[in-house]
C-alpha cells in the first residue's frame, strides 16, 4: 500500500501545480507505470535469489517467506556474494528509512491539504483551513502530525496497518463511487483531462476503470472488515477487549 501512495498524493497537490491539467495526469501515469515495472523486477530478483522448491509435507514454498518475511529485502541480500553483503545491507537500511520519511511526509502533505479544502466547505472547523505567512495549511499540519506521533504512541504496528488498509480501502472504494457519481451528475463539467475506457449509460460517459476499481476495493473492504479485530469492532488493549462501531 505504501508504494502506491504516491500515485493519490500526486492529486492533492493540484492547485498548487502548475499547468495541471497537462502535468497531473502525466505524472499520475508515470508513477504508476514506475511502481508497476519496479515491483515486477524486485519480485523477479526476489524468486531468482530464493527460487521456490517442495518442502518435505508436499507444500511448494521460497526461503525468502520461510527464512526472510520479516524483512524480505533484507533476505535478498544474503543470497548476493559476501563481498559485497555489508554494503548492500548499509543500502537497504539507507532506502528504508529515506522511503518511510518520504511517505510520512506525503500523508502529512495530503492530509493537511485536504483538510483545507474540507475546512473551506464548512465540513471541518473553519480554523482548520487557515492559512499561515508561508501560504501553507499550518493548523491542519499541526493537527494531523500529533495525529500521527498518538498513533505511533500505540507502539502497535499491526493496529497501524489495520487501520490504514481499513481506511484506505473505503477512501479508494468512494474515490471510485464518486468519479461515477459525478459523471451522472455533472456530465457537461469541463474535464481538461478525462479517463479513457467510458461506456456509455444513458447518454452518460462512466469509466470502466472507475466500475472494476471500486468493486475492486470494495471487496477488498469486506475482507478487511471481516478479517481483521480493527475492522470488525474490536481493539485489543493488553489484556482487554474494546467493542466499538464504525459508522459510515
Amino acid at each position: 500500500m505504501v508504494a502506491y501512495t504516491g500515485i493519490e498524493t500526486v492529486s492533492n497537490l493540484g492547485a498548487e501545480t502548475k499547468n495541471p491539467a497537462r502535468s497531473i495526469p502525466r505524472a499520475v501515469i508515470f508513477v504508476f507505470l514506475t511502481v508497476l515495472v519496479l515491483y515486477t523486477m524486485l519480485s523477479m530478483t526476489a524468486l531468482s535469489a530464493y527460487p521456490v522448491y517442495q518442502d518435505a509435507s508436499g507444500q511448494w514454498v521460497t526461503d525468502l517467506t520461510q527464512k526472510y518475511l520479516a524483512d524480505p529485502i533484507l533476505g535478498i541480500t544474503y543470497a548476493m556474494p559476501a563481498s559485497i553483503q555489508p554494503i548492500l545491507g548499509f543500502w537497504v537500511a539507507i532506502l528504508a528509512v529515506t522511503i518511510l520519511t518520504i511517505a510520512t511526509n506525503a500523508g502529512i502533505i495530503g492530509a493537511s491539504r485536504l483538510a483545507y479544502f474540507m475546512g473551506q466547505r464548512q465540513q471541518l472547523p473553519s480554523m482548520v483551513s487557515k492559512i499561515s505567512s508561508t501560504h501553507v495549511p499550518r493548523n491542519a499540519i499541526i493537527i494531523f502530525s500529533l495525529l500521527a506521533c498518538g498513533v505511533i504512541a500505540i507502539g502497535k504496528v499491526t493496529i497501524m496497518a489495520d487501520l490504514y488498509a481499513f481506511g484506505a480501502m473505503l477512501a479508494y472504494t468512494l474515490a471510485h463511487a464518486s468519479i461515477i457519481g459525478l459523471r451522472i451528475r455533472e456530465p457537461l463539467l469541463s474535464r481538461p483531462f478525462k479517463i479513457p475506457w467510458n461506456i456509455r449509460i444513458r447518454q452518460r460517459d462512466v469509466p470502466i476503470t472507475a466500475i472494476i476499481g471500486g468493486l475492486g476495493t470494495g471487496v477488498t473492504w469486506f475482507i478487511v472488515l471481516y478479517t481483521h479485530d480493527i475492522g470488525a469492532g474490536r481493539l485489543r488493549l493488553g489484556n482487554y477487549w474494546i467493542d466499538y462501531l464504525f459508522v459510515l
